[in-house]
């Protein structure tokens, strides 16, 4: 029950099946030599005059036992009982022998099964391609994506129908355990869920969609209203900074050395320098990166562009719904608002926000006055780490 392969269970089960068939080999082959070695007339005393030794016994009986399923052996039944055994034997073997074929043969239907869906679907497609005189440029890539998702995509959740079947306290489980790994790799919600586990587990369920795009698509370009958080799941995605941004960036560059990255607090000791170069480079992230976290804290455009350079696979977490779901929950609530407070002040100290960005709030303490006020204890820590390092 706790293996979820396909190839590996119907694999075990044909496994199982020689298994018990070479059982039963051995047992038919045992009793015959015993009834050959407990007669005066039997088999075995017939041969012993040729000095054999008991390995050769032995796999003259199991050649024996193999035979009553299928084939011929030169071993012939020498007396009344041994002849009375074989022909129940024969009789036995009949039935179990079918038994056998028809598991062995259902379970290989069954693998091949596995592969005839995709097979129709291939087919069915390139009939839609060549119906639909679809030029040979964008049929190659269709089927490059085709081929390679078969091959190497992990399944969607929207394609596994039975989920719609579990009830939603099950399903909610299902979402928090799937998703919740990724979400924690940000500093954040690994507090946010530490404090709430619930919270966090209707946060899985609630406000995190996943959704799915093959190699060279667009996920958003700048200008875009943003109203999300993404979070790479699977494949790799490529952020770049363009058009105005770009612009932008060139013209207010600070000249060598110059900081493009204040902090919070004033008189604080400096931090590492980024260059503007740094910002126009192209930024390949993979599993465990996020972007645009700033849609959650504070109305936010799209910086750049985001694609992907492989079969990818991303959560989105929705601002609203987020939102919607922290309020529900005071701790979480009141942790979120500081921490928004915080992110909004290093956000608007920051010369070049990007999606990517390339500091991390990393805690927020917080003091419970006696009147039931909260306030800020001390300034958030904030690092101009990438944040690919925040979920340690």
């Amino acid at each position: 029950e706790r293996i979820n392969s396909n190839y590996f269970l119907l694999a075990v089960g044909v496994a199982r099946l020689i298994g018990c068939l070479a059982v039963m080999i051995h047992v038919l082959a045992c009793v015959w030599h015993w009834l050959g070695a407990s007669q005066q007339d039997g088999w075995v005393k017939h041969r012993s005059a040729d000095g054999a030794s008991f390995w050769y016994f032995y796999f003259t009986s199991v050649h024996w036992s193999l035979t009553q399923f299928h084939g011929s052996t030169d071993v012939n039944p020498t007396s009344t009982v041994e002849r009375a055994f074989a022909v129940v034997i024969l009789l036995m073997s009949l039935v179990a022998f079918s038994s056998f074929l028809s598991s062995i043969t259902h379970m290989m239907m069954q693998i091949s099964s596995l592969r005839q869906e995709q097979t129709i679907r291939m087919r069915t497609l390139l009939g839609y391609l060549d119906d639909h005189q679809i030029s040979m440029e964008l049929s190659v890539r269709v089927k490059k994506f085709v081929e390679g998702a078969s091959a190497h995509s992990r399944q969607n959740e929207q394609k596994v129908e039975l989920l719609r079947m579990l009830p939603k306290h099950m399903l909610m489980d299902l979402h928090d355990e799937a998703r919740s790994p990724l979400l924690v790799e940000h500093h954040f919600f690994w507090q946010y869920s530490t404090q709430n586990p619930r919270a966090t587990r209707q946060v899985c369920h609630e406000a995190l969609h996943q959704s799915s795009f093959s190699s060279e698509d667009t996920i958003f370009g700048i200008g875009d209203a943003c109203e999300r958080m993404i979070f790479v799941e699977w494949g790799v995605v490529k952020y770049t900074l363009n058009g105005w941004a770009r612009s932008s960036i060139l013209a207010t560059a600070p000249e060598s050395g110059k900081a493009s990255f204040s902090p919070i607090q004033p008189g604080s000791s400096s931090r590492s320098l980024h260059h503007a170069s740094s910002l126009l480079r192209p930024k390949l992230l993979n599993h465990g990166k996020w972007l645009a976290e700033a849609a959650l804290w504070t109305c936010w455009v799209h910086r750049g562009d985001l694609e992907s350079t492989t079969n990818t696979t991303i959560l989105a977490l929705d601002a609203v719904q987020f939102a919607t779901v922290t309020q529900r929950y005071y701790d979480s609530l009141t942790e979120s608002v500081f921490y928004a407070r915080a992110f909004c002040e290093a956000l608007n100290t920051t010369h070049f926000p990007t999606d990517y960005l390339e500091f991390t709030v990393k805690r927020i303490a917080m003091r419970i006055s006696e009147t039931g006020e909260s306030s800020l204890e001390r300034s958030s820590q904030v690092s101009e780490s990438s944040p690919t390092s925040t979920g340690s």
